[in-house]
C-alpha cells in the first residue's frame, strides 16, 4: 500500500518537473516542452520537428542537423544545432538562444523576447512584430 500512496504522490510531481531528457527521432510529432519545469530533448539521426510551449526552460539538442523548432514558450528555450539547417520560429514571450556551429540557421523572431544565433556566419535572424534579434 505504501508503493502505491507512493506513485499516487509522486505521478503529480513527475508531471510538474517537466519531461526530463528524452529522444525524437523524424517525423515523431510529440516531441514537445509544454511544462513548467525542465524540458530537455534530442533528436536522434537530425530531421527531427520540435515545439517548446511551456513556461519552463526548454532544452533541444540536433547533432545531425536539419531540424526545426517552434516556440510558443514564455520561459527561455534554448536549441544546440551542431548539423546545421536548421530552422527556428518564435512567437512566444521568452528569449530563444540558438547555437549553430553547422551553419545555415535561419529564425523568424516574432515574439516578445530576444532572439540570439551564435556560433554562425551565415545564420539569418529575422525581426517580426514586437521580435528582437541580438
Amino acid at each position: 500500500m505504501t508503493t502505491l500512496r507512493t506513485l499516487l504522490f509522486l505521478s503529480p510531481l513527475t508531471l510538474l518537473a517537466g519531461c526530463g531528457g528524452n529522444i525524437c527521432k523524424a517525423g515523431d510529432t510529440d516531441c514537445s516542452c509544454a511544462s513548467a519545469g525542465v524540458c530537455e530533448w534530442e533528436c536522434d539521426g537530425g530531421g527531427c520537428d520540435f515545439d517548446s510551449s511551456g513556461q519552463g526552460t526548454a532544452t533541444f539538442a540536433c547533432p545531425e542537423g536539419g531540424c526545426s523548432l517552434d516556440v510558443s514558450a514564455q520561459g527561455a528555450t534554448t536549441m544546440t544545432c551542431e548539423g546545421g539547417d536548421c530552422d527556428v520560429d518564435v512567437s512566444g514571450q521568452g528569449d530563444v538562444t540558438l547555437t549553430c556551429a553547422g551553419g545555415g540557421c535561419t529564425m523568424d523572431c516574432g515574439g516578445q523576447g530576444t532572439c540570439t544565433i551564435t556560433e554562425c556566419t551565415d545564420c539569418v535572424c529575422t525581426p517580426s512584430l514586437t521580435g528582437v534579434c541580438g
